[in-house]
């Protein structure tokens, strides 16, 4: 290793190049460090870089051998536990200099190295220690360096298929002496990410062909109104309240009267009954719910002209169905390549894990400032699951009696799943329960606030802790953001007057789909037999060219039904996922040719059946969508 001060600064120069573009911020952060935030290496006996650092508790470590840092990094990478264990992604908790980062990006091929550094001091002396250009320009290393849990849930979206392929998890000793506490919490943060992933892909995965159907379904409603464009800041400048149905909402509900006509209201649809009771009237409901239950909502509540619900396209279609007043649906991606000949430009709204999610970025899209969440608990401050009053508390009403009380229930309903309760920090600066579900709603609700311009107050009485959110009572929220009362002026939707000759047309459209749908299907059980054939000929390197080689025209062929072939990967993301992990996991490992191409053939023969497995369940959902047109629902 060259110790030299022109050789370390050659080095730092050439990782900053290549993190300037594959990671920005962290490159200007990186530059931004003050001489006096620099670490000060110093050259050992055996020719290598070493250094040390204040601890937390105020000690003096060295971050890497004086002796020989290369033989103790060998050693740590060979003897950490589950060395042997083949997983693609290893994420070291602490940069420390980088020798044991090297090693293991030496021996760790093709996979990805993700680095947890609680200091950008010790990131920019790595840097400085060796050249990692080639391993960050082909991605195989990536370095989050003094992040909150915020910041690693921004940094890691992109690479969440990945992380899905298996995860080991390593800390370096001199970092985790120096810096325990933070590399504690890094560990934890990453944890959380990875439970937060799992969830919101496997309900993905799970409700992806229902989504799709919901969405065909809806095509009524979609085709008869303009959406949310006569929305966008409507109300800019003005404060508006998200309405959530955690229990701790019964202690502020009756201050919401007092919002009325000072803040826009936007409640969730499982709070509107209990709203309603207590005679405030919002001006918006939100649903993206899936299930069929949602009319339950809505039944007996008379006439709602004035509450406009925005609904998600993926709702289920009893929503629109069932609600007693305008309704707006944005704009969706999925309905647009369905009506490709009749598809208009529209906004749209995030796609978040709940309904509440949903509620903040309606109020974000109407320009609203601040915006306040009330009944937003996410954990159960008080032993309660729900507000008292919510249409299942009336579900429940034949089993309650005084061996068995509505409390007893509520809290059975909790400690039914008591594996996966856990501590979070609440707004009284207490620690409450929450569970595995809505501890990923929490983490969601963090990345929405720290992308979210306006400022957002967390008005929640003893809920969970929102990062990026101030507290503040919800007395006090109306004191100093509430308006002068007037007329908030919702427009209504516009009611398309061509609704009738735009679903014929949207009839017309399913038919062109279906058609390139019998082609699709055609296409792909005709590649499988090539596929499978050439599995056979791996032996035969002149028989399964020439195979290879009649699999062009096919490829052009699928080209030609490339529209519906995204709504049918749409159906089946299963098939998109387990394509994009093996690609993942073969380019992770150093394996033969004959053995590449056997994975291949097997990843492709299965992608393949499982797309025909797609296009009949699309058929099935269109057929539904054309009876619902024709009859004009």
């Amino acid at each position: 290793m060259d110790v030299s001060i022109d050789a370390q600064q050659q080095r730092w120069r050439r990782n900053l190049e290549v993190l300037r573009a594959v990671a920005p911020a962290l490159a200007g952060r990186l530059e931004g460090l003050g001489d006096d935030q620099q670490i000060a290496l110093e050259a050992t006996g055996g020719g290598f870089l070493s250094a040390r650092v204040t601890a937390e508790d105020g000690t003096a470590v060295r971050l890497a051998s004086a002796r020989n840092p290369v033989v103790e990094a060998r050693r740590w990478v060979g003897g950490r536990p589950g060395a042997d264990e083949d997983k693609h992604t290893v994420v070291v908790v602490g940069f420390a200099l980088g020798y044991h980062v090297a090693e293991l990006l030496d021996r760790h091929v093709g996979g990805l190295v993700l680095v947890l550094e609680p200091s950008l001091a010790t990131t920019a002396a790595a840097l400085r220690c060796h050249d990692f250009t080639e391993a960050l320009r082909l991605r195989r290393l990536m370095i989050l360096a003094e992040v909150d849990r915020t910041g690693v849930h921004q940094a890691l979206g992109e690479r969440n298929v990945e992380l899905t392929l298996g995860t080991q998890l390593a800390q370096h000793p001199a970092s985790a002496r120096a810096f325990p506490a933070a590399c504690a919490q890094l560990q934890r943060d990453l944890s959380d990410y990875l439970q937060y992933i799992r969830s919101a892909l496997g309900t993905s995965l799970r409700i992806s062909a229902i989504t799709c159907d919901n969405i065909l379904a809806n095509l009524p409603y979609y085709l008869r109104n303009g959406g949310i464009d006569d929305l966008k800041d409507r109300f800019r400048g003005r404060a508006a309240v998200c309405v959530a149905a955690g229990p701790s909402l019964r202690k502020d509900v009756h201050r919401l009267a007092e919002a009325k006509g000072r803040m826009v209201i936007i409640a969730v649809q499982t709070v509107l009954r209990t709203l309603l009771t207590a005679g405030i009237r919002p001006d918006f409901v939100t649903s993206l719910d899936y299930s069929s239950l949602s009319r339950r909502f809505y039944e007996g509540l008379g006439a709602l002209d004035d509450i406009t619900l925005i609904a998600d396209p993926k709702v289920n279609a009893v929503v629109p169905e069932s609600f007693p007043g305008p309704v707006r649906l944005f704009r969706n991606g999925f309905a647009d390549g369905v009506l490709a000949e009749l598809a208009e430009t529209r906004d749209v709204l995030p796609t978040g894990a709940t309904v509440a999610h949903l509620n903040l970025y309606l109020a974000r899209y109407l320009g609203c400032d601040p915006i306040v969440l009330v009944g937003q608990d996410l954990g159960f401050g008080e032993n309660l699951y729900y507000t008292p009053g919510v249409p299942l508390h009336q579900a429940w009403a034949p089993e309650l009696n005084r061996f068995n009380t509505l409390e007893m229930m509520e809290w059975q309903r909790i400690v039914r799943f008591r594996a996966h309760l856990r501590r979070v920090a609440s707004n009284d600066g207490r620690s409450i329960y929450t569970d595995a579900q809505m501890f990923t709603y929490l983490q969601q609700f963090d990345r929405d606030v720290a992308e979210t311009g306006a400022a957002v107050i967390n008005a929640t009485a003893g809920g969970a802790r929102i990062a990026g959110t101030e507290v503040m009572a919800f007395e006090e929220v109306l004191r100093r953001f509430a308006a002068a009362r007037a007329d908030l002026a919702i427009p209504l939707p516009v009611r398309r007057p061509d609704a009738d000759e735009r679903f014929e047309r949207a009839v017309e459209c399913i038919a062109r789909r279906q058609r390139e749908l019998d082609r699709m299907e055609e296409i792909c059980r005709q590649v499988l037999e090539p596929l499978r054939r050439m599995t056979d000929a791996l032996d035969d390197p002149g028989r399964f060219n020439r195979l290879h080689e009649r699999m062009d025209p096919w490829r052009r062929k699928i080209d030609s039904v490339r529209g519906v072939y995204r709504l049918v990967a749409d159906v089946v993301q299963l098939a998109e996922l387990k394509r994009a992990q093996a690609d993942l996991a073969l380019a992770a490992r150093d394996v033969d040719e004959i053995t590449e191409r056997r994975e291949q053939l097997a990843r492709d023969i299965q992608y393949v059946s499982l797309l025909v497995e797609g296009i009949e369940q699309l058929r099935e959902a269109l057929d539904r969508a054309v009876v619902r047109l024709e009859a004009g629902a």
